[in-house]
C-alpha cells in the first residue's frame, strides 16, 4: 500500500512524518548548487554549514522564503532526492502527501508547493493550513464551539490564527520571524561595531545570549568577524541586554500581528483567550522571554509546548491518524 506522508517544508526546515512511524527526517532547508549547470552539490545541513563560504562557482542559500517556494527549481529536486532517501526504490506504491502552508500564501504559492511535491513523486497532495496543523499538534480540540488562538512564530513568517470549529475565523501574518532577528543582529553589530558577521554567526548570537525579556538575560558572549574600517578580524563582547534593545522593533511587529488578530476577533470568542490563554509554537518560541513579554503585552496567559518547532509536522501526523482526517482533501494527478 501508499505510504502516507506529512511534510513541513519551512523557511529553515524541512520536517517529513510518516503515518504509523512519525517523525523521519529533520534538515536544513538549504541547497549548494553550481552556478554553471545548477548541479545540486549539498543540501540540508551540510549546504547551511556552506552558506558565506563558498567560492565564486558555488552558490549556497535557503529556497524557502516567508514559508512558501523561492526557487520553483530547486525545491522539487531537493525534495526527489528526499524521497528516494525515505523511500526505497522497493517500496509499493507511490506516497501519499499533506503539505503544510501559510494561511497568506497565494494561489500561485499554493500551486508551487503542489507542484513541486508532484514532481518529487507524490501520487496524491492535500494542502493544510500551518496554523491548524500547529494547533493540533500542540493538543488543542478544534472540534468544538470554544475558540483558541495560536501564535506560529516561524523562521520566516509569524502567523496569528483565531480558531474554533475546525477553521480559521481570521488570521494576519507578517515577514518577521527568526531570519529578521538574526538580521536584525548583524546590522546593529556592523552599525554598532563597525564589525560584519555572516547570517550563522548571527543565528548563533539569538540561540546562545539573545532574549526578550530582562528577567530571561543570559549573561554575554565574545563574537568573531571582520572589521569594516581595516578589513582585519576583530573581537568583540556583547551581552543579552543589548541584543534585546536590539531585536525590540522585530519584536513590536509580532506584537502588531498579534494585536490585529485580537482587534477581529469575534467578543464571543474573546472571552475563550482570556480562560484559556494562547498557545505559542514554531522555533521563535524557544527565544528566552518570548512568552513572558507577550504575556505582559496582551494581558492574557501565553501557553509554551514541549517541541513548539515540530507542532507542523505532528499536526500534520495527527490529521493522517487522527478523528481530523476529515479535514484532509487529496488532489490526484
Amino acid at each position: 500500500m501508499a505510504k502516507e506522508l506529512g511534510i513541513d517544508l519551512g523557511t529553515s526546515y524541512l520536517r517529513v512524518v510518516q503515518r504509523g512511524r512519525g517523525i523521519i527526517l529533520r534538515d536544513a532547508m538549504a541547497v549548494a548548487v553550481e552556478k554553471r549547470g545548477g548541479a545540486i552539490l549539498a543540501m540540508g545541513k551540510e549546504a547551511k554549514s556552506m552558506i558565506g563560504k563558498t567560492p565564486g562557482s558555488i552558490l549556497a542559500y535557503k529556497p524557502m522564503k516567508s514559508g512558501v517556494i523561492a526557487d520553483c527549481d530547486a525545491v522539487p529536486r531537493m525534495l526527489t532526492r528526499y524521497m528516494e532517501k525515505i523511500l526505497p526504490s522497493s517500496s509499493l506504491g507511490r506516497p501519499t502527501a499533506i503539505v503544510g502552508i501559510p494561511c497568506g500564501a497565494t494561489e500561485v504559492e499554493r500551486r508551487a508547493v503542489e507542484d513541486a511535491v508532484f514532481e518529487a513523486g507524490v501520487r496524491s497532495v492535500a494542502l493544510a493550513e500551518e496554523p491548524i496543523a500547529a494547533a493540533i499538534g500542540a493538543g488543542l480540540k478544534l472540534d468544538g464551539t470554544g475558540g483558541c488562538m495560536v501564535i506560529d512564530c516561524g523562521a520566516g513568517t509569524t502567523e496569528c490564527a483565531m480558531l474554533s470549529m475546525g477553521g480559521v475565523v481570521n488570521v494576519h501574518s507578517e515577514p518577521v520571524g527568526g531570519d529578521a532577528i538574526d538580521a536584525t543582529i548583524a546590522s546593529y553589530l556592523r552599525d554598532q561595531y563597525k564589525l560584519l558577521i555572516g547570517p550563522q554567526t548571527a543565528e548563533y548570537l539569538k540561540n546562545a545570549v539573545c532574549s526578550a525579556h530582562p528577567h530571561a538575560d543570559r549573561g554575554e558572549t565574545m563574537v568573531c568577524g571582520r572589521n569594516l574600517d581595516t578589513g582585519m578580524a576583530k573581537t568583540v563582547t556583547v551581552s543579552s541586554g543589548e541584543l534585546r534593545n536590539a531585536i525590540k522593533d522585530d519584536l513590536v511587529s509580532i506584537f502588531k500581528v498579534i494585536r490585529s488578530t485580537l482587534e477581529e476577533c469575534p467578543p464571543e470568542l474573546a472571552a475563550d483567550l482570556y480562560d484559556y490563554g494562547i498557545t505559542l509554537t514554531g522555533g521563535l518560541a524557544l527565544l528566552p522571554g518570548l512568552d513572558r513579554t507577550l504575556s505582559g503585552f496582551l494581558g492574557v496567559k501565553i501557553n509554551m509546548v514541549p517541541k513548539p518547532r515540530d507542532c507542523v509536522a505532528m499536526g500534520l501526523l495527527r490529521m493522517l491518524n487522527g478523528s481530523e482526517r476529515h479535514m484532509i482533501h487529496f488532489k490526484t494527478r
